[in-house]
């Protein structure tokens, strides 16, 4: 996916953000939920033999990346 931002400069030239076409974002934050599915999905497999809801697999590990 190629993204078509502009960086956003203060005076002195240092980047402080960035500016990105709508279309544009709406693909990353589809891309960012579409992880966040593999991310549970592979987590309610790992635990296979124990039952879980979709909201717990959802829910951040602590400690675990």
């Amino acid at each position: 996916m190629t993204l078509h931002h502009t960086f956003v400069k203060d005076p002195k030239g240092k980047n402080i953000g960035v500016f990105l076409p709508l279309g544009d974002y709406h693909k990353i934050v589809r891309m960012l939920e579409d992880y966040e599915d593999t991310m549970a999905f592979d987590k309610a497999i790992k635990h296979k033999n124990e039952t879980m809801s979709f909201r717990d697999a959802l829910k951040p590990q602590s400690g675990k990346k």
